[in-house]
């Protein structure tokens, strides 16, 4: 036999210790758990843990005219949709959703809904019925309620109505009607509220200034939220009067008010989860 290298004694050899020493910290406190996690714990005989409770969540879609998915569409009305949308990235993320209701233009309805799930959720998030249209019931609805007012209207494009309450101990986040502003407003007020609800900033979104590619869009007075493209450090901007399909954005840019976005320009981005 012949040996074509040096053999250095105990190369081959896993030292005791040599993943883990007694009383290493395996895995921080308030650590998000993954599979490696999981089976780093697994692999030091682990088979129970402490972890905090899900957050608790209800859903109330409003509006007279929205059907359920799979009601005959007719005249007037239109699909509720939005809160889908919403349960899944609450699922996906440590939340469970304890109810999900439909709730027409009544306030009084609106009431006895929260108070028939009195106790059993942390946040409520609500669609439509924030803004200053004859059918925007939900400020007369807060009222009824008893709940404080913490604030209702933000300069901000989409979702300027967006409202926001205290009740019970638990906050009840109002998201405009609009799909595509409600979305807007989860993804800018409900990370940060999670990441409070759990005292962890993993839950917030990641920030990053990136460089527009391509895409235009004219100053405004108000701050503005574009849902976009990001590609190797650059942002591509959606056309102004097109929607993109769900799937094909995976950030928001922040475009400050009265000031103009074009390519070449470098924005504050927030990456979605």
């Amino acid at each position: 036999m012949t040996v074509f290298t040096e053999v250095v004694l105990g190369e081959n050899y896993i030292e005791k210790g040599e993943d883990l020493v007694a009383g290493e910290l395996i895995i921080q406190a308030g650590t998000i758990l993954d599979s490696e996690n999981i089976g780093t714990l697994a692999a030091v005989g682990l088979t129970t843990l402490t972890v905090l409770k899900k957050i608790r969540v209800g859903l109330i879609a409003t509006g007279s005219e929205l059907l359920s998915p799979g009601e005959r569409l007719t005249a007037g009305k239109l699909y509720n949709s939005t809160v889908y949308t919403l349960a899944s990235y609450i699922e996906r993320y440590n939340g469970t959703i304890v109810f999900q209701e439909k709730c027409p233009d009544d306030p009084i309805c609106f009431s006895q809904i929260l108070k028939q799930y009195a106790g059993k959720f942390d946040v409520v998030l609500t669609t439509g019925g924030v803004s200053i249209g004859d059918k925007d019931f939900l400020p007369q609805g807060i009222k009824v309620l008893g709940a404080e007012e913490i604030f209702h209207f933000i300069k901000m494009k989409p979702g300027t109505p967006v409202m926001a309450s205290r009740w019970q101990d638990t906050i009840i986040l109002s998201l405009s009607g609009n799909p595509f502003a409600s979305l807007m407003n989860f993804h800018l007020f409900y990370w940060p509220l999670l990441a409070y609800f759990f005292q962890n900033k993993q839950f917030l979104l990641k920030e990053y200034d990136a460089e527009i590619a391509s895409g235009y869009r004219k100053k405004s007075k108000l701050t503005c939220y574009i849902r976009a493209k990001l590609n190797n450090g650059k942002v591509t901007l959606p056309a102004k009067k097109k929607h993109l399909a769900t799937g094909s954005y995976d950030c928001i840019v922040v475009q400050p008010e009265n000031k103009k976005l074009e390519p070449n320009c470098f924005v504050k981005t927030y990456l979605l989860p």
